[in-house]
């Protein structure tokens, strides 16, 4: 996983190398405009499907038995900003890799994802764009998983956009007193998608944003 982190960043650094001859792209452009450029993604979604149901079994020693006990988890919001590279295949299509870093009910998870684009007018863009989570915080989100997205293209930097999550079912905690099952998650998502520039200033607030409330947090913690 490192070496494919560490193979995009070496690409990016390519675009923007080259992008003064007009063969890179800071931002998304068609062919003949450029061949290749960066993909600076940020996307914001909402569930549609019921979050997964989660079974407890607990021991009683009263009567020596397991009692199920059924509930679900709050998974509503997600968040996800995606950072890679793409190339022009030709006119109407192009290709690309991207790492991404999401948050939101699920705490956070990273991963990489495959773009398939089909240029349309005006440089809006039609995309599908599946992936894995390589890790996650959620202990209930057993990696790895698969995340894909389908996005359409409104305008050359706003993209409605759909998500699917799919988390076979699996155990998450076996003792000889309590059990706990997750089922399978079949996630479906419906957001928007921030590209080009816009990406960039939004993913960046985010990330920022989160890495000042978690040191915050840290800090009311030491002192508190």
């Amino acid at each position: 996983m490192r070496g494919v982190c560490a193979g995009v960043t070496v690409l990016a650094l390519c675009v923007l190398a080259t992008e003064k001859t007009g063969a890179g792209c800071l931002f998304p452009k068609p062919s003949p405009q450029c061949r290749m450029y960066l993909i600076t993604e940020w996307s914001g979604y909402y569930r549609l499907s019921p979050a997964p149901r989660m079974t407890t079994y607990s021991l009683y020693e009263a009567d020596s038995a397991f009692h199920e006990f059924h509930f679900r988890h709050n998974r509503s919001l997600l968040m996800v900003w995606d950072f890679g590279v793409a190339a022009n295949l030709c006119k109407k299509f192009a290709a690309g890799v991207s790492y991404y870093f999401a948050f939101g009910h699920y705490g956070s998870l990273d991963g990489f994802r495959f773009h398939v684009i089909r240029w349309l007018k005006k440089n809006r863009r039609f995309a599908v764009s599946p992936g894995w989570v390589r890790s996650a915080s959620d202990p209930d989100l057993q990696t790895p998983c698969f995340l894909g997205t389908v996005s359409w293209g409104l305008t050359d930097w706003l993209e409605l956009s759909s998500l699917f999550l799919y988390v076979p079912a699996h155990w998450t905690e076996r003792t000889d007193i309590f059990r706990r099952k997750t089922a399978a998650d079949r996630g479906f998502f419906l957001g928007a998608r921030l590209t080009s520039k816009e990406g960039i200033i939004a993913g960046s607030a985010a990330v920022l944003t989160l890495l000042a409330v978690r040191l915050f947090l840290a800090v009311c913690g030491a002192y508190g």
